[in-house]
């Protein structure tokens, strides 16, 4: 259930979907509230019913992005798996899938920085929430015996900052077309740099499903 009875309308949802647009297309610092209200084709009263200022709406666009972020990492990584490297893969994978199809809000999560409280600390709380799920995965394959000890929290960082930057160039270049062509040399890259030497079969392309 919606804990605000206004929390699922359409008209919401439409102001959201505008507002997406116009921070693309004008950059946040250059949108105004006219700008949303004239693009959602809803009445200024009802865009400062939902949304009582600009910040407001970016920090709605900010969770929607996180959720659908998550929603994905962690339906992924609760599936099983032939083996550690496909699972890591597999959820790479899926995971440069959903940025390829929700580029404006992974721009809004790699992009909107510098901005200030609360924005700066509700994008390290996105970032720490991604490091905390990759150190468990990497943890539990150390508890294992699968790889030696590391101060898993560093490596995971070290993770997240090299997906930041892969997807920062794509997002600013437009290049390759779509994010997952990048995923052969980051798979590698990244399972390399955990002692894991990954599956030439993986690297081909789309990684095989977890087996049931």
């Amino acid at each position: 259930m919606p804990s605000h009875p206004r929390a699922a309308s359409p008209t919401r949802t439409r102001i959201l979907r505008a507002a997406l647009r116009v921070f693309s297309q004008q950059g946040y610092h250059n949108t105004r509230m006219d700008d949303v209200a004239r693009a959602s084709r809803a009445s200024k009263g009802a865009l400062y019913l939902y949304f009582p200022s600009k910040e407001a709406l970016l920090s709605a666009l900010l969770r929607k992005a996180s959720r659908i972020l998550f929603r994905n990492l962690d339906q992924t990584l609760t599936r099983p798996f032939a083996s550690r490297q496909k699972k890591f893969a597999l959820t790479l994978y899926h995971g440069l899938e959903t940025i390829d199809r929700h580029r404006r809000l992974a721009r809004l999560l790699v992009k909107t920085v510098h901005l200030g409280p609360p924005f700066d600390d509700q994008l390290f709380a996105i970032h720490q929430a991604v490091a905390e799920r990759i150190a468990r995965e990497i943890q539990a394959a150390v508890d294992e015996g699968d790889l030696p000890g590391m101060n898993v929290m560093t490596v995971a960082h070290m993770w997240v900052g090299a997906l930041y930057g892969v997807i920062y160039h794509w997002l600013h270049t437009r290049e390759p077309r779509r994010l997952v062509e990048v995923f052969p040399v980051l798979c590698g890259t990244l399972l390399r740099s955990i002692g894991l030497e990954p599956d030439p079969e993986i690297l081909q392309g789309v990684p095989h499903e977890p087996m049931e």
